[in-house]
């Protein structure tokens, strides 16, 4: 290996690195390189297979029908729900993250430096999730369906929620600094992550009326994602009739989801070991 080496960081995957110099130039799409003086440097590497953060468990209030932050039939953060919601989701996200940041000033010497890229938002509003919004609103009217046509409890509903959230720059800062292990060098939301031939894609969607394939595939995608949630909580007897009704939604809302996809993004943050 050189004594120069040229990494890059691709997008859902975290990696840590003893390095004396950083080049974080941000080039097309969400690749993002930078220089280790030399292989010895290299003090571990890990792996993050979503970059969507996933809780360690859902907001309790939020399943409390006595609680101003109850969720009533919504099955995540929602633009026009209560803000406490939002607000408890905030706060269910600040202590997974600083016990995540715990963990890694463990692991990581002082002066090595971590990058990590996770799903984000760029507007403070906390009731405002980007893409994951769009995708529960999604998920939300599939489920109200089988609930309409009566497969499925409306109570059992009411007591399923996605363990997500999108922070935006200023929350993940805040959390750095309140935890006190890392130096921020660096934290910027991302936008505009889809390639230019996607971007083409989705314009050939709408004018060949492939909405319904369109529905099928992000159906499917989202299915991996959460088909272990929804089976531990509903049974897996609904899992397909759900996602057929998911893949429907989709595609009525072909324009939302790709919307919030072109324009969505994530958050990269580079942190030193203090």
């Amino acid at each position: 290996m050189d004594a120069i080496t040229r990494f890059w960081m691709i997008m859902g995957i975290s990696y840590q690195w003893r390095i004396r110099r950083v080049d974080v130039t941000l080039q097309q799409g969400l690749l993002v390189p930078f220089t280790l003086v030399s292989s010895q440097e290299i003090l571990c590497t890990s792996s993050i297979p979503l970059t969507v953060y996933i809780g360690s468990r859902v907001p309790i209030e939020i399943k409390d029908k006595s609680s101003r932050s109850w969720n009533d039939k919504r099955v995540f953060i929602s633009k026009d729900g209560p803000m406490e919601v939002a607000e408890a989701y905030l706060a269910q996200f600040q202590k997974d993250f600083s016990s995540f940041l715990v963990a890694r000033a463990q692991e990581i010497v002082k002066g090595g430096c971590m990058f990590i890229y996770l799903s984000g938002r760029d507007t403070g509003d906390p009731r405002d999730q980007g893409a994951s919004g769009v995708i529960g609103d999604t998920l939300e009217a599939a489920f109200n369906d089988m609930v309409a046509q009566g497969l499925i409890e409306v109570e059992k509903l009411y007591s399923f929620n996605l363990p997500f959230f999108a922070p935006c720059v200023e929350e993940v800062i805040a959390e750095f600094e309140k935890e006190g292990s890392f130096i921020v060098k660096r934290v910027l939301f991302l936008s505009g992550v889809v390639e230019k031939a996607n971007r083409q894609g989705y314009m050939n969607i709408e004018n060949m009326d492939k909405c319904q394939s369109f529905g099928k595939m992000i159906a499917k995608q989202f299915r991996a994602i959460l088909e272990g949630l929804i089976t531990s909580h509903f049974g897996g007897e609904i899992v397909e009739s759900l996602f057929e009704r998911f893949a429907v939604r989709a595609a009525e809302n072909i324009s939302k989801l790709w919307k919030s996809n072109i324009e969505g993004g994530g958050i990269l943050a580079v942190v030193e070991r203090a």
